[in-house]
């Protein structure tokens, strides 16, 4: 809107938009700034009867899902074919040229610290799929052991053996199940200490009866 990746929350009501609008309105009379329609996407609770009514208040079409700093966001379950931005990046990162030069030790590296950094933003701003999860780790795997993502070779080390710590017989990379779940365990922690209106809510709605 006037600045990139901007969110607004409010009551799902055609008063509460009206005034809303009447808000931004007065708002872009006064900077000279205004709302970039092509750009802007409206989120409403499922089965809605008045979304449309609210879509033409503020001339945005509603949807069910919208990327918010490259994350998918949705009040709905992730789809499948919401990662699929994911996969691809992850996909072209590793089927570059560049990657292809590299030897067995360069490749563990690309894996730790390239590829397993962009999945690991992902992880802090949404639920992965275990289905895409498990397709990222299995052309991971094939890049690390063969050099190629569509390779048809056997592959005699388990991707689970593969993360193991280095003690214990691994190679020391991270395991994104692993990761997931303690993110996610630290989301909940934050949230039973946290004091904010968001959090009490959320615990509220989904833990206490």
């Amino acid at each position: 809107m006037y600045a990139d990746d901007l969110l607004l929350f409010g009551r799902a009501d055609t008063h509460n938009c009206g005034i809303i609008r009447k808000l931004l309105d007065k708002f872009s009379a006064a900077s000279g700034l205004e709302i970039n329609f092509k750009k802007s996407s409206i989120i409403l609770p499922a089965n809605y009867h008045y979304a449309d009514n609210i879509s033409y208040i503020f001339n945005i079409p509603h949807t069910s899902c919208i990327n918010y700093l490259g994350i998918p966001l949705s009040p709905y379950n992730p789809k499948i074919s919401d990662f699929a931005c994911l996969t691809e990046t992850i996909n072209h990162k590793l089927a570059g040229w560049k990657a292809k030069s590299l030897s067995f030790a360069d490749r563990l590296q690309f894996l730790r610290f390239t590829i397993w950094n962009s999945i690991a933003y992902w992880i802090c701003g949404s639920i992965i799929p275990k289905t895409i999860i498990k397709k990222i780790e299995k052309h991971c795997a094939k890049f690390l052991y063969f050099g190629e993502t569509d390779s048809h070779k056997l592959q005699l080390i388990s991707w689970r053996n593969t993360c193991k710590p280095k003690i214990f017989g691994g190679l020391g990379i991270p395991s994104l199940h692993a990761v997931q779940f303690s993110y996610s365990c630290a989301l909940i922690r934050r949230l039973y200490n946290g004091s904010s209106h968001l959090a009490s809510w959320l615990l509220h709605h989904y833990v206490f009866p």
